[in-house]
This record gives C-alpha cells, structure tokens and sequence, in this order.
C-alpha cells in the first residue's frame, strides 16, 4: 500500500474529515444543470414541482444509457461496484471508495467529493503510475457537454487529492460490424480528453463559485427562456419557463429561428413587430399571410403538381430504429433498421381505400419480411404518395445495397415516389395556422381538426423507434399491446396523407 494511500484512509476515521466529506452542495448533474442555465438549477433545487411530468421516451434513454455503462464495465472486468443503494447515500459510497482505492484496482461508479463538489464515475483503473478516469457516453465521437462533464470530474477529483494521471471518454465505434458474438472491446474505444479538460480547469473553478453562490443565497434568477433551453439537452423545467409565452401568433414561429432575434429584444406576438422590417424570404412572406389573414392557395401549381400521378396510387410510411448496441448480423452501431411500414391504396379514383403493411415481431431481423412484403404490396402500383422524400427514399436505397437480390425491384419503388410535402414546402398552399411549419403533424390538425395524433399512446416516430426497441424486454402479452399501437400509429400517417391529397384536389 502506498504511503499517499495510507495517509488518505487514515483520515476516513478522522470525525472532521467524515463531517467535511459529508458536506457537498453541487454534483455533476447539478453542475451541468447550472452551466446550462442556472434557473434550471434553481428549480431542481428549490422548486422541483414545477418538473415537467415524466417523459417515457426521454426515461427510456436514460435506461439504454444505463445498459451501454453496464456492458462497458466488461471492458474492466473484476472491479469493484460502489454504486450508491439509494441516492442519498453518495457519502458513503464516497468512503467506501477511499477506502477501497489502496487494495483494488478496479472501480465501478467510485464516488469523490472535493470542495463541496460531489462526482461519480463510471469506471476507475489505479495503475501504478496513478489513477486512469473513464466515462462512458453512447456518441461516436467527443462532444463538448462530455467534455464539460467530465472536466468537472477531474476538478473533484483534484479538489479530493486524487488527480488523475489520465481521463478519457469511452465512445462507440460506429464502424464495428456484428457478427453474431458482441465484442466490447471491438464495439468501444477510447479517447483520451485529458488536454482539452486542462484548458477548462480555470472556467470550472468559477463556474463551480458562481452555483455554489446560488445556492446560498437562494434567489431565483432572473433568465428569459432562449435556444439555451434545449442545448445541450431540453430543459425539464420548460412547462413553467415558458407558460407565460404567447404560442398563438407567437414571434418564435417566424421561420430559421429569426423569432429569437425580436423575443430578445422583447417582443413576444407577431402584432408587436414593426411595420417595415428587413425580414429572410420566407419569415417575411409568413408574416405578410398573417397580417393579410389570407390563405395562399396556387391552384395552377398545385394542379400541375396533382396530375403528375396516376393510378394505381399508394401512400407510404417507414418507421425505423437506430441501436448503439447492435443485435443484427451484418449491422453496425446506429445502423438505421427499418421495422415497420403502412400502405394505404386507392387502384383507381372511386375504388375503395385498401390498407396493409408490415410490422417487425420486436425479436428477429425485420427487414427481410418488411422487404418481401414491401415489393409484394408496391409491384402494382404506378405512383406512392410519401411525406417528406428524404427518408423513404433512403430506406429504400439502403435496403438495396444490404439485399442486392431485391435491389432492382426496391430501386423500382423509390422511382414511384412522390412528396405529398412539396405543396406546402414551396408554399403554394399557405396558412398562418401553419406557423411556418409543413410537417404531416402540422398538416392534418389544420385540414382535419378531429383527426389527432395526441391521443394516441405511441404518437411520434422517436417513441415509436424506441417503443419498438424495448419488445424484446416485454411478456408476449406487452408485446402484443406495443405492437397494435405501433400499427395504429403507423396507420394514422398514411391515412393522414390519403385526406390531405383529397383535401388539395378538392382545393383545386
């Protein structure tokens, strides 16, 4: 045992010692919280009513962000696990690590304490020429906010006596390929970060004073809500930051974020701004409809756009999924999979609406059902209605390179596509209901008011890419409920382009 040891874990006994180890204001997650905005601080701190209620989607992540540190654990096999039994035991997890650091040479959530400052890691190796830091992120690459975090964990480490020899990130390597036995050791890597948190030593110093001052003094800061509430992660206090904001005629509606220019001056409806501003096109042809209180309606363009298609005609929606951790053969982390896709059908104009589709069983590679099905379901048809191009057009091109024996005949699908978007993009139909926006989810409440994808238990594609990723977790029977609410979701997209494209000819 060293002598630096020894001495360290003599003071474990010291009552003073135990008593200044016990004192902590400040976390890794509140910092963060502060150096994000300190009005969320504050809130976490002193009024944790006003938290948004519980996001599943966002619960779900935090939970896949859990699983990819246990796996990484295995990278360090053998160490010791001092994850706190409940939260409110990070002190004596804290002794137990100084305790544990001269006998072991792994660690598992090691907690630290330094200036009132409370830091867990996720995994800690003692050499003999010192201390090796890691934490685990899911991104492919170092984003500032990992750094930011772990740059305050080696700050409390420093402030604790044990500074580290070394730090770094434990990322994905979006290149690993499955091959039916997970590697972690091909599946990570690490990055060390020890320079660039150097370089942010000084700014943590009094960032850290700045939060603790805070705290102390308990006033609520005096923030307006800005793009900082969404940067680096949504804030869970934007419910009551922004319950004061006008959301109709709102000035944050203008187009290409130019609203936040006049919401800083303090400006907050459209009604407020000036008669003669300097606008971008497309904000100033937005606010032009709103004063006007006209409906834009290009019947020429949009006539031209409608005749393009013939019958038979399809109405086409994919859902997908990304893993960090892939289960696939053949795939790699964050590989797009696509699970799931909903067909609506019309074989001539009076014909009657026809509906399919295809949805994954949640434990098997869906992609060679969904491709067999898809060509099954498309090869008679002569256009498909999609919405927003981009993606279906890439699903199938991606689906052609991996199945090159369906690829012709997946190509010849993408050839059929037409972007029910492209009317509302190029604002030959145009709204202020609209809001700048020409998304689906924008589209079908303005036309259809009684048609509504807020009621529906899966009613977005990020909760439906992950509601489709926990199946394999769930009995059959929660399976079998998942499952039937990914179709009706799934179903309400392509039904939902179906009344739009009878809503623009009837226009027309």
């Amino acid at each position: 045992m060293s002598h630096e040891f020894s001495r360290k874990v003599e003071l474990i006994h010291n009552p003073a010692y135990i008593g200044a180890l016990m004192s902590f204001v400040l976390s890794k997650s509140t910092f963060m919280y502060g150096n994000q905005c300190e009005k969320r601080l504050y809130f976490h701190k002193f009024k944790p009513e006003y938290r948004n209620p519980p996001d599943p989607a966002q619960e779900l992540v935090f939970a896949q962000g859990t699983d990819l540190g246990m796996l990484a654990r295995n990278l360090f096999p053998g160490g010791l696990d001092l994850t706190p039994e409940t939260p409110y035991q990070y002190t004596l997890s804290a002794q137990k690590t100084l305790k544990s650091l001269p006998v072991r040479y792994v660690f598992y959530e090691p907690v630290f304490i330094g200036s009132e400052v409370m830091c867990a890691l996720d995994i800690l190796v003692r050499k003999n020429s010192g201390l090796f830091a890691f934490e685990v992120k899911s991104g492919t690459s170092a984003k500032p906010q990992y750094i930011e975090d772990a740059a305050l964990q080696y700050w409390v480490m420093k402030k604790a006596g044990y500074e580290p020899r070394d730090f770094s990130l434990i990322l994905i390597n979006k290149h690993y390929e499955f091959n039916g036995n997970l590697d972690v050791n091909q599946l990570f890597y690490t990055e060390s970060i020890l320079e660039q948190i150097l370089e942010l030593q000084e700014q943590i110093e009094l960032k850290v004073a700045q939060l603790k001052k805070l705290l102390k003094q308990k006033v609520q800061p005096e923030i307006n809500p800005g793009m900082h509430c969404f940067s680096p992660y949504t804030c869970d206090f934007s419910n009551h930051c922004w319950k004061g904001i006008p959301t109709e005629n709102s000035v944050l509606d203008l187009s290409h974020g130019i609203g936040w220019k006049f919401f800083e001056e303090g400006y907050r409806s459209l009604d407020e701004l000036p008669a003669n501003l300097e606008l971008p096109p497309r904000a100033a042809f937005q606010l032009k409809v709103y004063r006007s209180g006209e409906t834009v309606v290009d019947k020429e363009k949009i006539s031209a756009y409608l005749s393009q298609v013939d019958f038979p005609l399809g109405f086409l929606d994919f859902e997908s999924y990304q893993s960090s951790v892939p289960n696939i053969v053949g795939t790699r982390p964050y590989q797009r999979i696509p699970f799931q896709f909903s067909l609506h059908s019309l074989s001539s104009k009076k014909a009657r609406l026809k509906s399919g589709g295809f949805l994954g069983d949640g434990i098997s590679d869906p992609r060679p059902g969904l491709v067999k099905q898809l060509i099954a379901d498309c090869k008679n048809l002569k256009h498909i209605f999609v919405y927003s191009i981009g993606f279906e057009r890439s699903v199938l091109n991606e689906l052609a390179a991996q199945f090159p024996e369906y690829a012709d005949e997946l190509l010849q699908i993408a050839a059929k596509l037409v972007d029910l978007m492209t009317p509302f993009q190029q604002r030959w139909y145009y709204h202020s209901d609209m809001k700048g926006g020409y998304s689906i989810k924008v589209m079908l409440p303005h036309f259809f008011p009684e048609m509504s994808y807020e009621d529906l238990p899966i009613g977005d594609g990020g909760t439906a890419s992950m509601a489709y990723a926990s199946l394999t977790a769930l009995s059959a029977e929660e399976r079998e409920e998942i499952r039937n609410q990914l179709v009706t979701y799934c179903n309400l997209d392509t039904l939902a382009m179906v009344k739009i494209w009878e809503k623009l000819q009837s226009i027309c």
